[in-house]
């Protein structure tokens, strides 16, 4: 789109700048080189740095300014893109979506000071629209995907809960009756040993069954430091 415009327009500098979620900050999505057909980005510009601009695009539908370096609304991109780019004239048209600006389409003239003529703004709003539109389809596909994920993870938890659950009642049977076993004098060592091993496993199962049930209610899981030499004694046992 970039492309089209400053085809169109004969425009030597064409950019798409997106807002972050604050509005504070736009960055350089896109900026295309006419005629020389280059792209980057990259570029960024805060509110903090240039407040005249950032107020100017949230009450224009087409920002259109003639000598940039001189007016008040743009002059203080100066230094960060007007000089380096031999700008002279900008031509800002903000990308709204729900009433809040999201992000500026840009036109930015090299050379001698140009007037932007009433069929070039509108051309430049309706493209402005469009790139409005399309962020707004993407944004709807994001937020879809996004609920569609929260639903996987809900189905995995409640997946996650009634088997940790089922699992639970197995382990308190082998807990008990290997509690059982270990209190019976009769039993001898080797097998008390054993039965010891048997315990301590069922009892890990156990700390993993409390982890699948804080996952399934969206608790925060405990973190803590692990001896992984008593770790690696047990498995090598």
């Amino acid at each position: 789109m970039t492309e089209v415009v400053a085809d169109t327009l004969s425009v030597a500098l064409v950019a798409v700048w997106r807002h972050d979620e604050s509005g504070t900050v736009t960055q350089c999505q896109d900026l295309f080189a006419w005629p020389e057909g280059t792209h980057s980005d990259g570029l960024s510009l805060s509110q903090d740095a240039c407040p005249a601009y950032f107020r100017a695009l949230a009450g224009v539908e087409v920002l259109a300014v003639t000598n940039a370096g001189s007016d008040p609304r743009t002059s203080e991109l100066l230094e960060s893109l007007l000089v380096p780019y031999g700008i002279s004239s900008v031509m800002c048209v903000p990308i709204r979506s729900r009433g809040a600006t999201v992000g500026v389409l840009s036109c930015n003239h090299v050379g001698e000071s140009r007037r932007w003529m009433p069929d070039e703004q509108a051309f430049a709003l309706a493209v402005a629209n469009l790139l409005s539109t399309l962020l707004a389809q993407a944004e709807r596909q994001r937020l879809e995907q996004q609920l569609r994920q929260a639903q996987k993870l809900e189905a995995i938890g409640r997946l996650a809960g009634g088997v940790a659950h089922d699992f639970n009642n197995i382990l308190t049977v082998i807990l008990g009756r290997a509690e059982e076993v270990a209190s019976d004098e009769r039993v001898p060592d080797d097998l008390r040993d054993s039965v010891a091993d048997l315990s301590q496993n069922a009892q890990r199962a156990t700390a993993l069954t409390r982890q699948l049930l804080a996952f399934s209610r969206r608790q925060a899981i405990e973190v803590r430091d692990v001896d992984l030499n008593s770790v690696v004694a047990n498995v090598a046992r």
